[in-house]
């Protein structure tokens, strides 16, 4: 069986003539405001961590390892080395140097960590050479 259909009657509006159709503009109220312009707050410096290990190698050698040391700030550092025998601090070209004593003993080896802001850290270990 079919079912009946109907058909709804379409209303028609009237177009709008080209003249109602345009709207017009008009600029909104002006509004002063004064919002300062935002700053940003800089954030604490914060010193570097230094982090040194030390182990005899053969004869009186020894390696010095900075590998744990970090800047929380994530900035640069510049890392040095100093044996305690009187030897001139070493900058480091990476995180570890190795060094010869020129006699047995026990030295303070001292790794200075710094970062771009001239912040500084230290850390010192002992180590016996025979």
């Amino acid at each position: 069986p079919s079912l009946p259909l109907t058909a709804a009657r379409a209303t028609a509006h009237p177009r709008p003539s080209a003249a109602a159709a345009r709207t017009t503009t008009s600029s909104p109220p002006s509004v002063s405001a004064s919002i300062p312009a935002a700053t940003p707050t800089p954030l604490p410096e914060v010193p570097p961590i230094a982090i040194l290990a030390v182990t005899p190698t053969s004869g009186l050698g020894v390696l010095a390892d900075a590998a744990g040391s970090y800047d929380p700030d994530n900035t640069p550092v510049q890392i040095f080395f100093n044996f305690g025998d009187g030897s001139p601090a070493v900058p480091a070209s990476g995180l570890t140097a190795s060094h010869t004593y020129a006699a047995p003993g026990t030295y303070t080896v001292t790794v200075s960590v710094i970062d771009i802001a001239r912040n500084a850290s230290t850390a010192s270990a002992p180590v016996t050479v025979t």
